[in-house]
């Protein structure tokens, strides 16, 4: 229905169970988020309630992204719906010392003076923004929206305004309850006072206020969806919201009268949300393109099939090949082993084992004849985090960020001993940094020079790529490998190009939620889509992929590659009943 006199005509109206919140991911998934005993986390589906097992005594966190977040004391989990696997609900990490963790999923922490803030599933090391300007002192961060944090400025009467403050911050001023934002719009939802104000942070400006309740004189109208007809509300009886998601131009709320939770939603006028139906149909005409264009080339190399297939048989009867080799369905894991707490787990080139505990106190051993032999620790004493970023050769590498100054330290094993030092100090505002790799990068006129943790850029060259010919770049997940810049990114047709000499590009459906295990004395790079089961290996010498599927030991989510040595892949698997460390 359409917005009548400038408020939102409500056309669901549904109860909801005592103390029940409800928060809607950017994919539309909406999850009921039950605080009050006993707990309960759910999403409905095809008429149906799916559960997640939540982790003892929870408390909520928020959503963003397509997760939703929740915590215990020490501990933050995610929880994520997909049609096909239902709810999963992993060990995101731990809480890091001195971390706030409030509502709506944000995270403040303060190093050396300085307030840093970031989302509940961002990583902490690269994702933070340096909120310590004075000016920002005794205003309340209500989100973070396109890389800028929003705080809000209490007024008394009903005058709004909003400023974008320097680079990485936005301040309001209007009446608040609560707010929504989606990375894919420009779009900030604000509820307060009875109504939504909706800014548009491409313009900075609000667009005209939509009334929540149209209220008359002495009543609050509302549509009963079952009669189509208005009932009224004593103004006595007050409507709070406590959740509120905008997706394809409906807005839902969670409304609360006295004891009574309700679920609500209308449909938003069309200046109110970004349009994506254009750019889908766009997207429908070029995937039934492509469709068309694999049927024909799918044509060609059946015919081209069917030839090889003649030649083989007639070579197999001459005796000059082999047999063709079987291969099976799917990995089995012959070997599980319970890990006593959540630890990484670390291989090096040689198939040593390091184990890390990432969360203070910290704690780094290797098991040598049977016992466990500890790392001195000494190097990153004093520090908030400490995070293992990968392997090169027989060294482990690890980084802690502290303020604006990221340290780097490796990890040896030498005569049954774990050595760990510092081996690099930088400013993170000089450099960015691999997510998952021991390296980090500088950008200049669209050409990236990559070094290892242990290299100065003010003292040696790193290893140049051209990127110009890439658009949008922050969306690929990047990989170094044997001094190759590869590109990976999901999409609905799978494809391997060499942009230039030095980047490859990578595109493909299973790269959606993947991980990525790039041995540099291997010619394979390894990623893992833990959702689907199922790895990917492409061998960089000719850029062929080969897709094997695997069955993991236990009821378990969160899946990672932990090493390969001789041929035995190592692999953890995260489930209700912790961490387990398996091989095949």
């Amino acid at each position: 229905s359409e917005m009548q006199n400038n408020f939102l005509d409500f056309t669901k109206k549904e109860r909801l169970d005592s103390g029940t919140m409800i928060v809607q991911a950017d994919n539309g998934t909406i999850f009921y988020y039950k605080y009050s005993a006993p707990q309960r986390l759910y999403v409905k589906w095809n008429g149906r309630e799916m559960d997640a097992t939540l982790p003892g005594v929870s408390y909520d966190v928020g959503a963003h992204g397509n997760a939703f977040y929740v915590r215990t004391n020490n501990e933050i989990y995610k929880a994520v719906f997909t049609p096909a696997d239902g709810m999963k609900i992993t060990l995101l990490r731990g809480k890091l010392e001195d971390e706030e963790v409030y509502s709506e999923g944000l995270c403040e922490i303060v190093q050396d003076g300085k307030r840093f803030v970031y989302r509940v599933g961002d990583d902490s090391e690269i994702d933070f923004i340096d909120v310590s300007d004075p000016e920002l002192e005794g205003l309340d961060m209500i989100g973070i929206h396109r890389r800028k944090a929003i705080f809000l400025a209490k007024i008394s009467d009903c005058r709004r305004s909003v400023l974008k403050f320097r680079e990485n911050a936005i301040v309001v001023a209007c009446k608040f309850q609560r707010i929504y934002c989606c990375e894919s719009s420009p779009f900030l939802y604000v509820v307060g006072n009875g109504n939504l104000y909706t800014i548009n942070t491409d313009t900075m400006e609000f667009l005209p206020d939509l009334a929540i309740e149209h209220t008359t004189a002495a009543q609050t109208c509302l549509r009963d969806p079952a009669s189509r007809s208005r009932f009224f509300v004593q103004p006595d009886e007050i409507w709070t919201v406590n959740g509120v998601g905008v997706h394809d131009g409906v807005i839902t709320l969670s409304g609360r009268k006295g004891n009574d939770f309700y679920e609500m939603t209308a449909q938003l006028p069309k200046d109110y949300f970004e349009d994506t139906s254009n750019e889908e149909l766009r997207k429908m005409g070029e995937r039934i393109k492509e469709l068309e264009a694999d049927e024909t080339q799918w044509a060609v190399e059946r015919a081209d099939l069917r030839l090889r297939i003649v030649k083989m048989e007639e070579m197999l009867r001459e005796g000059k090949v082999g047999a063709f080799q079987s291969t099976k369905p799917f990995l089995e894991f012959d070997r599980l082993e319970k890990l006593s707490k959540p630890l990484v787990c670390i291989q090096l080139e040689n198939g040593s084992l390091l184990y890390f505990d990432n969360a203070k106190p910290f704690e780094l051993y290797t098991i040598i004849r049977g016992n466990p032999q500890n790392a001195d620790l000494s190097p990153i004493e004093g520090e908030f985090d400490c995070a293992f970023k990968g392997t090169i050769g027989n060294h482990a590498y690890f980084r802690s960020v502290r303020g604006k100054v990221v340290k780097f330290y490796r990890a040896t094993i030498d005569n049954d001993t774990i050595i760990l030092e510092q081996i690099n100090a930088m400013k993170t505002t000089e450099i960015s940094l691999f997510h998952n790799q021991p390296l980090y990068f500088l950008e200049l006129s669209k050409e990236w020079s990559v070094y290892k943790y242990h290299e100065n850029h003010y003292d040696v060259e790193g290893d140049k790529f051209d990127i110009s010919e890439i658009n949008h770049l922050s969306k690929y997940d990047r990989q170094y490998h044997r001094g190759v810049l590869y590109l990976f990114r999901e999409n609905s047709s799978a494809t391997v190009e060499r942009v230039n000499e030095n980047v490859v590009k990578v595109e493909g459906p299973l790269l959606d939620v993947a991980s990525f295990y790039a041995p540099p004395h291997s010619s394979y790079i390894y990623i893992l889509n833990c959702d689907r089961h199922i790895i990917l290996i492409m061998n960089t010498a000719n850029l062929a992929v080969t897709q094997i599927n695997y069955e993991p030991p236990i009821e378990s989510d969160n899946h990672s590659i932990v090493g390969i040595h001789d041929g035995i892949l190592t692999m953890t698997f995260d489930g209700i009943l912790g961490r387990h460390l398996s091989t095949t």
